[in-house]
């Protein structure tokens, strides 16, 4: 058993190599010896581990190979631009897939994704939930059932009933790609179905519906319509596919 264990981190480079996860501290490592003479770490007490610039913090954890399953205030910290917590996580640090499970947060710049359970492929820079998850921002609330994060391109595919709401309006779909750097929703690359947006408005509301059954027909629910909607209303058009 050693106790204080303490490594300094010597490099700093792209996750998308293959090398090995590199414990940098513990209270307390405890070696045990596997069914197959594999070295198996048990790791307890303010644990810091990395592989590259990808770098983790926990409770405890074990470490058996390039395997690692933490557990209790799990930390996944990839440069400085994401940030994912959780209370479990299960990394393989051959593939690079992170598994998170318990309350998982995960952030990048302003954008927030709160969820149960995902996957991030640290290599790829890819996040996936199938559980559910809402992402927000300091202007808006975006949900869906399932839903794909693409990091490096700051977009976000969400499917299965999608909700979006701001001060301004709601928006319903079963599919939607929202771009988070310019914080606005695009279509994707196939027809919507049941698109419905509701713009808000203390006059009178307005809503606009779009379905797959009818195609290119947006109908606007309301015999006026106050200008200063017009720039949702041309955004959501242009968007429909043609």
């Amino acid at each position: 058993m050693i106790t204080g264990y303490s490594q300094g981190i010597t490099e700093q480079s792209d996750t998308s190599k293959s090398s090995l996860v590199t414990i940098d501290k513990a209270d307390k490592v405890e070696k045990l010896v596997g069914t197959l003479n594999e070295e198996i770490l048990i790791l307890t007490g303010n644990v810091l581990l990395h592989q590259d610039s990808l770098f983790m913090q926990c409770d405890s954890a074990k470490k058996e190979n390039n395997y690692l399953t933490a557990v209790g205030n799990v930390l996944l910290q990839q440069w400085d631009s994401v940030s994912v917590f959780a209370g479990r996580l299960q990394f393989n640090g051959d593939s690079k897939d992170a598994y998170l499970r318990d309350s998982v947060v995960m952030q990048s710049k302003t954008q927030k994704l709160f969820t149960d359970s995902l996957a991030y492929n640290t290599k790829t820079r890819i996040a996936q939930y199938d559980h559910g998850a809402t992402l927000t921002n300091d202007t808006i609330f975006l949900y869906s059932r399932k839903g794909t994060f693409f990091l490096q391109t700051e977009e976000v595919y969400f499917k299965d009933s999608v909700y979006i709401q701001n001060e301004d309006f709601e928006l319903f779909a079963d599919t939607l790609l929202y771009n988070t750097g310019e914080q606005k929703p695009i279509f994707w690359d196939q027809p919507v179905s049941n698109l419905q947006m509701a713009v808000k408005s203390t006059a009178r509301p307005v809503i606009l519906t779009w379905s797959i059954n009818s195609p290119y027909l947006l109908r606007m629910h309301s015999t006026s319509m106050a200008s200063k909607w017009l720039s949702v209303i041309q955004f959501i058009t242009m968007g429909i596919p043609r």
